[in-house]
C-alpha cells in the first residue's frame, strides 16, 4: 500500500487510479448507504463525524504531509493554502457533516 505521499506523487504524474478506485468506493457505499434507512444514515454520518475528531492528530499528519508534496511540485501559493487544513476548517467539516444529519430526510422526496 502507498503511502499518502507516494500516492499524491504519482497523481501530480498522472496516475489516477487510487483516487478514481477510491471515488468508485465512495460512489457504492452512497447507493448502498441510500437504501438504509433514516436512522442508520444519520448514525453513519454522526460515526464520521466522530472519526474526524478523534483521528484530528492523524489528519493533521497526512495534511502536512500533502503540503510538503505540493510544495515540492511547485503548486501554486493559493491552492496551497487552500491545502491546508487548519483546525477551524476540520471543525467546521464536522459541524457540517452533523447539521446534514439533523435534517429532514431528503431521500425519496
Amino acid at each position: 500500500k502507498r503511502s499518502v505521499r507516494e500516492a499524491a506523487v504519482a497523481e501530480a504524474d498522472g496516475d489516477w487510479s487510487s483516487t478514481e478506485a477510491l471515488a468508485q468506493g465512495c460512489r457504492t457505499a452512497s447507493r448502498a448507504l441510500a437504501t438504509k434507512p433514516v436512522a442508520v444514515r444519520r448514525a453513519v454520518l454522526e460515526a464520521l463525524a466522530r472519526k474526524l475528531e478523534t483521528e484530528k492528530e492523524r489528519i493533521f499528519d497526512a495534511n502536512r504531509a500533502d503540503l510538503k508534496v505540493a510544495e515540492d511540485t511547485g503548486l501554486d501559493g493559493p491552492l496551497h493554502k487552500r491545502l491546508k487544513l487548519t483546525d477551524a476548517k476540520l471543525d467546521n467539516l464536522v459541524k457540517g457533516i452533523r447539521a446534514i444529519a439533523a435534517q429532514d430526510d431528503p431521500i425519496g422526496r
